[in-house]
């Protein structure tokens, strides 16, 4: 027989608010860094990602509500070409752009993260669904 058992955790009730957007699919952390004249620093595409972003959630009106809530994240990365990608090398892009737009306070908040590999679209896209903890 087996035996099986509840673990009560703070990640147990979600509150009525969530968020569900979309922004373009993110760049690798693999091309995150570049070394400038003996400097490490953000690489154009990155910072040019996150510019895109920050302008998207503006739009959206989105910026600037610096939720400090515990986070539980969705994403769905539809590539934009079938080359191979590892879903795990666009989290950390993506994240820091939600943060740098101030939607978040700190990427830190994230408690829960699932992330899916969607259908090839032309130009690529995240769907991004933002739920907060009690």
């Amino acid at each position: 027989m087996t035996k099986s058992h509840f673990v009560e955790t703070n990640l147990a009730f979600v509150k009525d608010v969530f968020y569900e957007f979309e922004v373009p699919f993110p760049p690798s952390v693999n091309g995150l860094y570049r070394v400038f004249k003996g400097r490490t620093i953000v690489s154009k595409q990155c910072r040019e990602y996150k510019k895109t972003v920050i302008a998207i959630m503006e739009g959206l009106g989105l910026a600037n509500k610096n939720i400090d809530d515990r986070l539980r994240i969705y994403l769905e990365l539809h590539a934009p070409t079938k080359r191979k990608y590892d879903l795990d090398n666009r989290l950390k892009v993506l994240l820091d752009a939600l943060q740098a737009s101030g939607f978040i306070a700190d990427d830190e908040q994230v408690d829960s993260l699932h992330v899916e590999r969607g259908v090839i679209m032309s130009g690529g896209k995240t769907i991004v669904r933002v739920e907060m903890f009690l």
